[in-house]
């Protein structure tokens, strides 16, 4: 009866020869050696992973300045054209809620940039109703709004203002509610801020001095009428003929200056013609259909 043989205590299996080890690891050489890296290979992978480490760090820091690059340049993405014929006004309405009411033969370009809403009166007059967000934080990232007639300059700091542009170089700015921050371009001259109520004119680089206005007066355009308070009659027909194709003579220099008051309705050019006698010693005669003739009684 064969004996039975007593299992090695812990003690005992501890206790190999190195033959004995390496017989055991032998029969795996062949299929764990392929696996394990060489030295080269090993400093290799850490040369890659290195590299890549650094190259998500340049390309992370690319992306950044190229944002920061982008915002600092503030490159415009859309520009618009809008224009209204003699005696047309339109009204344009902005992605952000801001109004623009264009008056008679008026041409508007609008730039939309990164940072910014830059506008550019050709020419004409527009009124500006600029919409801004009642949370502090977002008024913060808003973007600016300005508006360049010839060489005046026009920043909205939170408003409803209109700009009339008289010439290559001059405009004026009125302001029916806010404020805005008024400059000429090219001049070392301080902005001057407007507030309700105010108005501002430019002669080439040089700023006026600073007038009070009468908002109605003023704003009597947007709802078909002109206003005429001592205005000499030759700029009251002016105002007329931006509505209307008709010429006027005038026989002297006299005449030109007579003082008017009264409000008009910007169609009606004839009508006013036609009650200048009334209330000025003038004669006044239809030459034909648009040419009018005005002299003294």
């Amino acid at each position: 009866m064969a004996s039975s043989q007593q299992p090695h205590t812990p003690q005992e299996q501890e206790h190999y020869s190195l033959q004995e080890i390496q017989h055991m690891i032998s029969c795996f050489d062949a299929e764990v050696l392929p696996f394990i890296p060489s030295k080269e290979a090993v400093i290799l992978r850490a040369r890659q992973r290195r590299l890549k480490k650094q190259a998500l760090l340049a390309s992370t820091l690319g992306v950044v300045c190229a944002v920061v690059g982008l915002y600092a340049y503030n490159p415009s993405y859309q520009k618009q054209m809008f224009a209204t014929r003699i005696g047309q006004q339109q009204e344009v309405t902005l992605t952000d809620g801001t109004t623009v009411l264009l008056n008679t033969n008026t041409q508007l370009e609008i730039r939309h940039h990164l940072r910014s809403r830059e506008l550019t009166l050709v020419q004409g007059e527009a009124s500006f109703s600029v919409q801004h967000s009642q949370q502090p934080l977002r008024r913060y990232f808003e973007r600016a709004f300005s508006v360049q007639a010839g060489q005046l300059y026009v920043h909205d700091i939170g408003t409803v203002f209109q700009v009339q542009k008289h010439n290559a170089t001059d405009a004026t700015v009125s302001v029916q509610r806010g404020l805005v921050e008024v400059s000429t371009l090219g001049s070392d001259q301080a902005p001057v801020r407007l507030s309700t109520g105010q108005s501002l004119t430019n002669h080439v680089q040089q700023l006026q001095s600073i007038q009070w206005i009468d908002n109605d007066t003023v704003t009597a355009w947007q709802h078909g009428q002109l206003v005429f308070q001592h205005t000499p009659l030759a700029q009251a027909l002016q105002q007329f003929q931006r509505y209307h194709d008709f010429k006027v003579s005038i026989a002297s220099p006299a005449l030109k200056q007579i003082p008017i008051n009264g409000q008009f309705k910007t169609q009606n050019y004839q009508q006013f013609l036609t009650v200048l006698p009334q209330v000025a010693a003038l004669k006044v005669e239809q030459v034909d259909a648009n040419h009018w003739r005005i002299q003294p009684k």
